[in-house]
This record gives structure tokens, sequence and C-alpha cells, in this order.
């Protein structure tokens, strides 16, 4: 929280008339948190793949290089864009055609990283993981 008030105030600072209308300045900051999380979640992934392609080649081509992918940790992270980008919708209606765009971009970067960097899951689906971590999170809230 800390962050986004330094972040607002910096926003306040630079512009004068952004601070006559404080829901201008939250539409503003949601849609550069969808941005900003959008981009830095693929930045990382793609720099740990190399990261791990580099050590396997490092090693001498031993062990496999490639992970699964986490089934729940992909799903965990598209509920949290869908609710920020649900909650920039009452400040900012036209922010749905960039979820629209971003949520393609999501599929298809998901795609790629499949086809290169990780393999199919072994084990199918199972909804408990997830499930346990919403009871959770409800239960702490």
């Amino acid at each position: 929280m800390k962050n986004m008030f330094v972040f607002l105030t910096n926003i306040t600072l630079i512009s004068p008339i952004a601070t006559r209308c404080r829901q201008d300045n939250v539409s503003y900051a949601l849609v550069n948190l969808l941005v900003v999380q959008f981009f830095t979640s693929k930045v990382i992934a793609i720099g740990v793949s190399f990261a791990k392609l580099g050590l396997y080649i490092a090693k001498g081509r031993k062990g496999k290089w490639k992970t699964e992918f986490n089934v729940p940790f992909a799903v965990i992270n598209l509920v949290y864009f869908c609710t920020v980008a649900f909650i920039t919708f009452a400040y900012f209606p036209f922010a749905f055609l960039l979820v629209a765009f971003i949520t393609f971009c999501d599929f298809k970067f998901i795609e790629f990283q499949l086809r290169y960097f990780m393999y199919k899951p072994l084990i199918p689906f199972d909804a408990k993981s997830i499930g346990n971590f919403f009871t959770i999170l409800l239960l702490m809230a």
C-alpha cells in the first residue's frame, strides 16, 4: 500500500490537473498495474527459463532443463489479473479493449512457453490446491 501512495503522490506532483479527479488517478494507477503486471510476469518467466537453459548447458547437458507447467499458479495469476481488470472497469470503462488484447497476448505467451520452455503436466489437473488456496484466502479475509 505504501508503494501505491508513493505512486499516486508522484502522479500529482507531475501534473497539477491530476489532483482534481481522484477517480482518474485511480484508473491511471490500475491500468498501469495491469500493464506492468503483464510485462513483468513475462520478462521474469523468460529470464528464469533462459537461466535454467544456461545452467543446463553449463552442466554439460545433463538432466532436464524444461520444467513442468504449473497449472495452479497459472489459474491464480489469471484470477488475480481478472480481478484487477474488473475493478479497473469501474473507473475506466475503455480498459476492456486493453484487457482483451492483454488476455490474448497472455494466452499466446503461455502457448509459446509450453512449446519451448516447459512440458505439459504429467498428472491431470487437480482443483484441490486452488480450492485450498481460496478457502484459506477467504478465511483470512
